[in-house]
């Protein structure tokens, strides 16, 4: 038992010895920016959203400010002054569910039903369609309506909330 300290200093003191021997090579870096994409691959944007009981004002502000992020990334113009800071986004689909996964040991947290966002499903509420909203980049504002559709999840969830879980679900 007494050996076991010793052994994992001498294992530190091994490690802080090995040296890469030439094993990486210089690299320099580039001047200035790199070039854009020409194009940007297909992208799909989740948003797990809290329905705790304190989050109503920061549910509404999301679907207030989803057009302005939703024009710059079709438009690929992020500070809405005309000009293009990246190629925009032609392939969007933007998905929707909720922080609350249910834990059986507070009340309300049971979990959810198919559709309503928990559990790490996403949401179709009563918006009906896919569970998700496919951006045509040529009439985004149609996307808008249906984005605050599925964002309208609410507040009578669970408050425990389990966001990062929720998202790989």
């Amino acid at each position: 038992m007494r050996h076991i300290p010793l052994a994992a200093a001498a294992l530190l003191l091994l490690g802080a010895c090995y040296g890469s021997h030439g094993v990486l090579e210089e690299f320099e870096c580039p001047e200035g920016r790199p070039d854009d994409p020409e194009e940007v691959p297909p992208v799909d944007l989740l948003f797990v959203i809290d329905d705790s009981e304190s989050m109503e004002e920061e549910q509404d502000a999301l679907r207030d400010s989803f057009d302005d992020l939703l024009r710059a990334l079709v438009t690929g113009d992020a500070g809405a002054d005309g000009v293009r800071d990246f190629p925009p986004v032609t392939d969007l689909h933007v998905g929707v569910v909720t922080a609350d996964l249910g834990v059986a040991v507070a009340s309300g947290c049971s979990g959810g039903g198919p559709g309503d966002g928990r559990s790490g499903v996403l949401r179709r509420g009563d918006c009906g369609g896919a569970g998700f909203v496919s951006v045509d980049p040529e009439a985004p504002e149609a996307s808008v309506a249906e984005f605050a559709c599925l964002a309208s999840v609410g507040v009578a969830g669970c408050a425990v909330e389990q966001p990062l879980e929720a998202a790989l679900l």
